[in-house]
């Protein structure tokens, strides 16, 4: 699913980068976690075709995110042991951090919050380390550490360093003495190095990014304190078409994305596992209202159904004003009664924009020359004929009984349905899950920085939507507020959070671990119903995953699972994790509307990529080829100091792994002596 999640184009260069290809970077962020999937990418190259491109660049995506949340786990061990807590205790926090949806998401993505994620903890532990001890070492062993959070992404450099400035500053209080002042040099000559390698890569600063007009706005300062509590439960859905009353709110979108999808990134994200085949339990249907939003259609007054039968339409439609932006190619219609499509606002004589007739009330994409008695007539055939034509994915674009925006915005709120169950159960989480970190934090006043870890977060998202430094707000999107921007402290206050609740470990505890687990599988998309395709797609799927053989013996071979869930998988598939036999017989490229319409993937050369299609998911496997077939050399692009730095702070981590241990087991003995 990782290809699919929003802003995966953007940073894709970079992959390209690494895979020798001369391209611009649109963005200055670090290069070390791009550098690593381009590395790891290239060990693959081999199985690589365009049926499972898809699949291997997200398994390896997922695999190098995994290494980055396994040394996070071990550093909220290590610092929640600091802290005294049990070892059961501590356990008990890294299963249910596991299953904690921010986190969830960093997993899925191809950005570097998980980078934070993973070396966040260890930097507070030897922060805390030093202020116990006293050591100047601990204070040496941040420099890897913090150069490469501080190098990887401007929004989390501001974030942590805040975090760190508010919460340790007593340590920079004394900074001028003369073990700090070597420390602070040490660590102003790594950054430099580092962000000069990574402009010579990039060609721009850590701040830097690509100019879009969509973000070139500011909030109203009301964001901070709007709230709209009866459509919190019941009102509408993120679009990409026209603002929604949630835009208006930090704290409606921050309740709505902690433990759901309002931004559909990875569990509502129509092309991922976790949304494929998901049982709904209480089903609006989508025929009862005007605009289905996520996927940008408009309603007609009648629609087709799955026999493709004209139904009548359940629920009068609300008024809808559609406002085509300029270069708009929309349909129009004839005084003659046949179709086109016209650039806006160009009409062309005796002719009237489709969207403006009283009885289409949308614009289709199809072009046609056919002439049809009425609009429903025309759609039906548009509809039926897109799909059949392009072989495209119903669910991804033109499905019968609708009529699929273009370029266009939308006047006026629609008609609502409430949230999906799945959605109102991870608000209420959520509601609950704040509750609690400000109640602590009041009460528990040792471990308040962490509780309110997330605040800050939250607190300079909502001053970066006001304008400061640059204006960075999409006031449709609202996308500025996703909870994925600062899920690592999130991660941070909800291990302190669990390990305050589970400081005395009780058998109804246990009961609400399980609880806690089985009510986030639900939000994630389970259970399933029952398809021998997506069986298909799994099995395919997990002959690229590092854990194939252990999945095989844990779920599709496992009689207990069966008895819990019967299969889909009726045909008993089972992966071949040597020789990916079923993935290439069962995984297929899906066209999909993004791969129709783009520039040539190459320049007349032939080796060259074209700028303007670099990114595109249709050039990846023609790429691909070019590096197969030994065009393009990439051994000299290593970012030699960026990989050293991350060897170094690697090396950091282990060395306390194995100093912790040989302590334990010198403790352990000194322990038995004495009871001797």
């Amino acid at each position: 699913m990782t290809p699919f999640t929003p802003d995966f184009e953007k940073y894709y260069n970079y992959i390209n980068y690494f895979n020798g290809f001369d391209i611009e970077i649109g963005y200055g962020q670090g290069v070390i976690y791009y550098y690593l999937i381009s590395f790891f990418l290239k060990r693959k190259i081999d199985l690589i075709s365009k049926n499972n491109l898809d699949e291997v660049l997200s398994f390896t995506i997922q695999n190098i995110n995994l290494l980055f949340f396994i040394i996070g786990l071990v550093g909220i061990y290590f610092l929640l042991k600091h802290f005294k807590y049990s070892h059961q205790t501590s356990c008990i926090v890294l299963i249910l951090l596991t299953f904690f949806p921010p986190i969830i998401n960093i997993r899925v993505n191809m950005k570097q919050e998980i980078i934070a994620f993973a070396f966040l903890p260890w930097i507070i532990y030897f922060l805390e380390t030093y202020i116990e001890k006293k050591e100047s070492k601990y204070l040496l062993y941040i420099i890897p550490l913090i150069t490469l959070l501080i190098n990887s992404r401007a929004s989390i450099a501001v974030l942590i360093c805040i975090y760190l400035l508010i919460n340790y500053f007593s340590i920079l209080k004394k900074i001028f003495t003369k073990d700090k002042v070597v420390i602070l040099l040490v660590l102003i000559f790594s950054l430099s190095l580092i962000q000069y390698e990574n402009y010579s890569i990039t060609g721009k600063l850590i701040h830097e990014r690509e100019y879009d007009t969509e973000y070139d706005y500011k909030s109203d300062i009301s964001i901070f304190y709007k709230i709209h509590p009866s459509k919190l439960f019941y009102g509408p859905d993120y679009n990409l078409v026209s603002p929604t009353i949630h835009s208006e709110s930090l704290i409606d979108i921050t309740l709505l994305d902690t433990f759901g999808d309002y931004f559909d990134l990875y569990f509502d994200l129509e092309s991922s596992s976790f949304y494929e085949n998901r049982k709904n339990f209480i089903v609006y249907e989508n025929e009862d209202y005007l605009i289905d939003a996520t996927n940008r259609k408009i309603n007609l007054d009648r629609f087709v159904n799955d026999k493709k039968n004209l139904v009548d339409f359940k629920k009068p439609p609300s008024a809808i004003l559609i406002y085509p932006n300029d270069g708009s190619f929309l349909w129009f219609r004839t005084s003659n009664g046949s179709y086109g499509v016209a650039e806006y606002p160009f009409l062309p004589i005796n002719s009237e924009w489709v969207g403006n007739l009283a009885e289409f009330p949308g614009i289709p994409q199809d072009y046609s020359e056919e002439k049809f008695p009425s609009a429903s007539d025309f759609f039906i055939y548009s509809s039926i004929k897109e799909n059949i034509d392009n072989q495209l994915d119903k669910k991804n674009y033109g499905i019968e009984g609708w009529v699929y925006l273009g370029d266009v915005k939308l006047g006026t709120n629609l008609t609502e349905k409430p949230n999906d169950l799945r959605a109102n159960i991870g608000l209420l989480i959520s509601i609950i899950f704040y509750f609690y970190l400000i109640y602590f934090s009041y009460k528990d006043k040792i471990y308040r920085k962490f509780y309110l870890a997330p605040i800050i977060g939250i607190i300079l998202l909502g001053i970066n939507s006001l304008g400061y430094p640059t204006p960075n707000f999409n006031p449709i999107k609202a996308d500025t507020f996703k909870t994925f921007y600062y899920a690592f402290f999130l991660g941070i206050a909800f291990s302190f959070l669990v390990a305050k609740l589970f400081s005395t470990i009780k058998v109804y505890k246990i009961i609400m671990i399980f609880i806690y687990v089985s009510t986030i599988f639900f939000i994630a998309g389970h259970p399933k119903d029952n398809s021998q395709v997506f069986s298909e797609k799994l099995v395919a799927q997990n002959e690229y995953s590092i854990f194939c053989n252990i999945n095989n013996t844990l779920l599709f071979d496992n009689s207990l699972v069966e008895l819990l869930h019967t299969s889909g998988n009726v045909n008993n598939l089972k992966s071949d994790c040597k020789n990916k036999s079923i993935s290439k017989q069962f995984l297929t490229y899906s066209i999909l509307k993004s791969d129709i319409d783009f520039p040539s993937c190459l320049m007349s050369d032939g080796k060259t990529l074209n700028q303007d299609a670099s990114t595109k998911r249709g050039c990846r496997a023609i790429q691909f080829d070019l590096i197969k077939k030994k065009d393009i050399n990439y051994l000299n692009k290593i970012p030699v100091f960026s990989l050293f730095i991350f060897i170094i702070s690697n090396f950091v981590i282990i060395f306390n792994l194995v100093i912790s241990n040989k302590n334990n087991k010198i403790r352990i003995l000194y322990e038995r002596q004495n009871k001797n």
